[in-house]
């Protein structure tokens, strides 16, 4: 679980991964049983409730994020590009802020692009959510494939080389990576 200070939790662990991630790539295999929780807990930015009917038979991209997170903005615009062209491929971006206030001040300021996603995104104030898959610092990337199992993750804004390898997961192709990405 979060400490209370999620947002010091949250910057000590992605100033941690990025030292990790641009010493060595770490790719390890996902766990091929590690399921998508329900994602019932989420609230819209904007209202509504994320179902899991709305993600059946479909490759969940999700995107954890958080109003203070510097390189958020960068992987949610990469990874709108990833998925942009796919028609069975759902991008949903994740706050782990406390409330949707908090993570609506996100996307102030922002390119007209990740303004877009304001209404696609959902906020987990409790980070259940984000705590049952394992997430311990924005931003972080879950490809879900469409049979609901997790086929690859990316800790860190993911480089060019991870980018391919999560795009290739979107496709199908993966071969459940676990991907540390260096952080910027």
């Amino acid at each position: 679980m979060f400490m209370k200070n999620r947002k010091f939790a949250l910057t000590l662990a992605v100033f941690l991964a990025g030292v990790i991630g641009a010493g060595f790539a770490n790719v390890a295999k996902a766990d091929p049983a590690e399921k998508l929780p329900s994602p019932a807990v989420l609230q819209g930015l904007l209202g509504g409730k994320l179902s899991a009917a709305d993600l059946k038979d479909k490759v969940v991209v999700l995107q954890f994020f958080a109003s203070w997170c510097v390189g958020c903005e960068k992987t949610m615009h990469d990874m709108v590009g990833l998925t942009g062209d796919h028609k069975n491929v759902i991008f949903v971006p994740v706050s782990v802020d406390e409330d949707v206030k908090s993570a609506r001040t996100f996307f102030t300021n922002k390119s007209d692009l990740v303004k877009s996603l304001e209404s696609k995104s959902y906020v987990d104030p409790t980070t259940d959510f984000a705590a049952r898959l394992n997430i311990k610092a924005v931003p972080s990337v879950i490809i879900i494939g469409n049979d609901g199992a997790v086929s690859a993750r990316s800790t860190g804004h993911p480089s060019k080389e991870r980018l391919i390898e999560l795009q290739a997961a979107m496709n199908g192709k993966a071969t459940n990576a676990s991907v540390q990405g260096a952080t910027h």
